[in-house]
């Protein structure tokens, strides 16, 4: 099996990483990845008569190493680094819900204090419309749709 390797102008070494590589990438390359461009140059450099010999010996060598221990090891390493971590979080969900409330408030105390630079008649449209808004916030409906929000997040 080796021999389809040298006949290629690859090493076992590597032959392993172009292969692993593509496991890793999942084939995202297509016919542009180091597997495929590295393939395509061996197979120029092998007369036309010997390729279909040497795709059969290359492909048997393949089946050989994903069925080995040193792929095991490797793909059960890759599969690792590709597991998706586990979040912490600092708050529970009600304490990050309380937390988002009292941020969006102290924002409306903000644009309150600034309500009073502006021409009286804009500014009770505006107090009103700030109110509405508030109140909006702190409504059940709207804590609800942000529970369900955080919820969801942290499900992911």
């Amino acid at each position: 099996m080796q021999g389809a390797l040298t006949q290629l102008g690859l090493t076992e070494t590597a032959a392993r990483a172009l292969l692993t590589n593509e496991v890793q990438t999942s084939g995202e390359g297509g016919y542009s990845s180091r597997l495929a461009l590295a393939g395509r140059a061996a197979y120029l450099r092998v007369p036309e008569a010997a390729r279909g010999a040497a795709t059969t010996a290359l492909f048997a060598w393949a089946e050989a190493y994903v069925n080995s221990p040193a792929f095991a090891t490797d793909y059960a390493r890759i599969r690792a680094a590709e597991m998706p971590q586990r979040r912490e979080y600092a708050r529970t969900i009600d304490e990050e819900l309380k937390k988002q409330l009292e941020d969006s408030l102290a924002g409306f105390e903000g644009m309150k204090t600034a309500a009073a630079s502006m021409p009286s008649a804009e500014r009770q449209t505006f107090l009103t419309t700030l109110k509405e808004s508030e109140d909006k916030l702190r409504s059940q409906e709207t804590q609800k749709v942000q529970r369900a929000g955080l919820e969801e997040e942290r499900a992911k």
